[in-house]
């Protein structure tokens, strides 16, 4: 994985499902602990818990969604 990040869109906060502009990698914040499922349109593809204060990339598919039970703040990026 690349040290560099090219930012690709304006972050979000997130609640519920979001496509997070069709991105096919986002970065998560979760400033709180929050409990993130990942959907498509067959339903459900996983969950993931984020605790308080932590950040994660995540590569999806553009037409996944992301929802969370806490308010995270979500950005579409690129590995440079």
């Amino acid at each position: 994985m690349s040290d560099y990040i090219k930012v690709k869109g304006t972050e979000i906060s997130v609640t519920t499902a979001n496509t997070v502009g069709g991105a096919g990698v986002v970065r998560v914040y979760a400033p709180n602990l929050a409990v993130l499922t990942f959907a498509n349109t067959s339903g459900t593809i996983g969950t993931y818990t984020m605790i308080a204060g932590s950040e994660q990339s995540f590569i999806k598919e553009m037409t996944d969604t992301i929802a969370a039970t806490a308010a995270v703040n979500c950005v579409a990026i690129a590995y440079k």
